[in-house]
């Protein structure tokens, strides 16, 4: 996978990107570095530092703990490495934690701009609360009010609470089972007026992999096309990846960051879905120049992620090694693998001929087509009154139009759930079987289901 990275786009020079001012917002061009901050990046073993409003840590309680693995094993953190996790540190990261996690992506992705030349667009890796934080600070990085991001036509709700305040809204990009359709991504950025529209969108954004809510898994030649768009268009890429190792196929696609010859793709990696997500750890890699802007924010809101969760997650991995860490994933991919199957054979055994949908790539999610209806939230709301609780697919829009999908998430529900809150749903939404007699309101939206059974739980 690594050896076709840099051939596979064609056509493409050395382009490297030398100043990435351009994709930054008025505001991130303000920032500084906080003076009080500086002091950190001058850190030596030796140096005694009257500097730093640091608290004692012979005052704080907690000195010493030992955490237990699923495998049995045991996790302890005690003097320096303790009183390290229980105060500040580099808004960064952990140093030895960024360097393993440099070597986890070159052996993952191979970058071509991971090297040593120290370049504005040479790869780095810092450490931040998850992929959560990485789309508001990557987002406050680059646009300004009047501004819009690229994005598919459902995408990660959370995106749209972040760029709102900002002034931004979100372009539609029409998508299918492949991902992003370059020719409709060509055509939006071509025929773009900005008398009318204002400035030209220079931010794509995108869940490739079992993308949240789609399940969808963008291929190969899909994201090389929308690079060399990406290209043309000097557009900068931010590849919102959390499920990119729970992919199903056991040969996974490659990703942007694997094939970014210019330095343009900010890619914001998770260890909620494989370690845990009450640790709020993730890790955005991407252009030197464009994470310092991302680090200064850091410097002046959650000044870093939390060294307690750093010492442990980092101490989780270093034991399993790499290659074991990788094992790891793949065990977890395995068990939402079987979670999917079983979700799917649910929605064949109750859905089937009402809905429409296909076995997810990958992830947590069924993305569920449901037929003859133009608003799916009439049937998510009168659905959670009988105790299955869907999301609407309206929820996945920027502008929040009426939706016949539904996401389902089968990722916690107990297995002997599973087929239950198939049933609910079933009950608020089912075909004309006998002897239950249905009437479609085409223009309430949803289906009426009448039998002796729904007289008993309530009219749906």
């Amino acid at each position: 996978m690594a050896d076709m990275n840099i051939n596979e786009v064609n056509s493409l020079h050395d382009t490297r990107i030398s100043d990435y001012n351009i994709f930054l917002s008025t505001i991130s061009k303000r920032r500084t570095t906080p003076a009080l901050r500086a002091s950190y990046d001058m850190m030596s073993k030796d140096a005694i530092f009257l500097s730093r409003g640091n608290p004692n840590p012979e005052t704080f309680p907690i000195i010493e703990s030992t955490l237990t693995l699923r495998d049995g094993g045991k996790l302890h953190l005690a003097g320096i490495t303790m009183e390290a996790a229980m105060q500040y540190g580099s808004s960064a990261g952990d140093p030895e934690f960024r360097k393993w996690l440099i070597k986890l992506q070159r052996q993952l992705h191979n970058p071509p701009t991971l090297d040593d030349s120290r370049r504005p667009s040479s790869l780095d890796v810092i450490i931040n609360t998850g992929c959560s934080e990485g789309i508001f600070k990557v987002m406050t990085a680059t646009l300004n009010s009047g501004d819009a991001v690229l994005t598919e036509e459902y995408t990660f709700p959370l995106l749209f609470s972040t760029i709102v305040p900002l002034g931004a809204r979100a372009v539609a990009v029409v998508s299918d089972d492949q991902g992003m359709i370059p020719s409709m991504l060509e055509k939006i950025l071509s025929t773009w007026n900005e008398k009318t529209n204002g400035k030209r969108p220079q931010v794509l954004y995108c869940v490739t992999s079992a993308s949240n809510p789609t399940a969808i898994t963008w291929s190969l030649a899909r994201k090389r096309e929308i690079y060399k768009i990406a290209h043309m268009y000097n557009i900068l890429i931010v590849e919102d990846d959390p499920y990119y190792m729970l992919q199903f196929n056991t040969t996974k696609v490659p990703t942007f960051l694997s094939l970014d010859v210019d330095g343009r793709v900010v890619r914001l990696d998770s260890f909620s879905k494989v370690i845990s997500a009450g640790a709020r750890l993730g890790y955005i890699s991407g252009p030197r120049q464009f994470l310092h802007k991302i680090v200064q924010h850091m410097m002046c809101s959650v000044i870093s992620a939390s060294n307690l969760s750093q010492a442990v997650v980092f101490q989780t991995i270093q034991r399993m090694g790499h290659d074991g860490f990788i094992k790891h994933v793949e065990n977890v991919r395995d068990f939402y693998q079987r979670r999917a199957s079983m979700a799917n054979q649910m929605a064949e055994k109750h859905l089937k001929g009402l809905a429409e949908w296909v076995m997810p790539t990958g992830g947590m999610f069924l993305w569920i087509k449901l037929l003859n209806i133009k608003d799916s939230s009439k049937v998510t709301e009168k659905a959670a009154k009988h105790g299955a609780v869907f999301n609407a697919g309206f929820c996945f829009c920027f502008d929040q139009t009426l939706s016949s999908y539904i996401r389902a998430a089968y990722s916690i529900v107990a297995d002997d759930q599973m087929d239950k809150v198939h049933l609910h749903f079933l009950i608020t939404y089912i075909c004309a079987y006998n002897p239950i007699k249905v009437l479609v309101d085409s223009d309430d939206g949803y289906v009426s289901v009448m039998t002796s059974f729904c007289e008993q739980v309530g009219d749906p």
